[in-house]
């Protein structure tokens, strides 16, 4: 918005509105819209840095549960991610970049060829396979 200018019209909220009571409701909606998932993903040292600030508590949390770094820092980790649908979790998780790709056991395979990964000796394949079980509990 670049400006306002005062009108003078006065709005009057229709008989029976709760605003508590919508804001509940609209809490609620929101709650039943939102679907979690597991990513299970293999980050940079870069990453380990970005994840916090990208996914918020849950990246701090994923980074507690990370396994042991491999020869080039490189670690294991699954981030709970909470979003509105499964392309909203992958353009989040593909943010990352380079710093990560699909990653850890029952990663579900990908059709890019075989090959060494950003961090030297992973499969390099992309994040969007990273996004497991999504919606499910």
């Amino acid at each position: 918005m670049l400006s306002a200018e005062e009108t003078g019209e006065v709005f009057e909220r229709p008989a029976g509105f709760g605003r508590v009571a919508y804001w509940a409701e609209s809490y609620r909606r929101l709650e039943v819209a939102l679907r979690q998932g597991t990513a299970r993903l293999r980050i940079s040292p870069r990453a380990r840095k970005l994840l916090p600030m990208r996914f918020g508590a849950a990246g701090a949390r994923a980074l507690t549960g990370a396994g042991p770094p491999d020869r080039d820092g490189w670690v294991e980790v699954e981030v709970e991610v909470t979003v509105e649908s499964e392309a909203v979790a992958v353009g989040d998780l593909l943010r990352l970049g380079a710093e990560a790709e699909n990653g850890g056991a029952g990663a579900r395979p990908s059709r890019a060829p075989a090959g060494r990964g950003p961090g030297g000796g992973g499969a390099g394949r992309p994040v969007r396979a990273a996004v497991n079980r999504f919606g499910q509990p």
